[in-house]
């Protein structure tokens, strides 16, 4: 079966369709980069950094608590606003 008949989920139809639309495939607000708004993208940037923290190199200053002190910061951030 070829992958334009496969079945996708419903999650992955409205994802398409949104990021067709220039819209963000997580809360539907306009892009900012790539196919996430603003906060999704932010969130998205460190939630990857904080995964691939290396362990020593050039990356040296940034340390794994800062990390998860910005996470920590920017969704509690998030959730203030939303509820708002």
């Amino acid at each position: 079966m070829p992958d334009s008949e496969a079945p996708i989920s419903r999650q992955a139809r409205w994802q398409r369709k949104h990021k067709a639309l220039g819209l963000c495939i997580q809360c539907s607000r306009k892009v900012f980069r790539s196919w996430r708004c603003r906060k999704h993208y932010e969130l998205y940037a460190v939630k990857q950094r904080l995964r691939y923290v290396p362990k020593r190199g050039r990356y040296g200053d940034v340390t794994d608590k800062e990390l998860r002190a910005e996470l920590k910061r920017l969704t509690s951030a998030a959730k203030r606003k939303s509820r708002a």
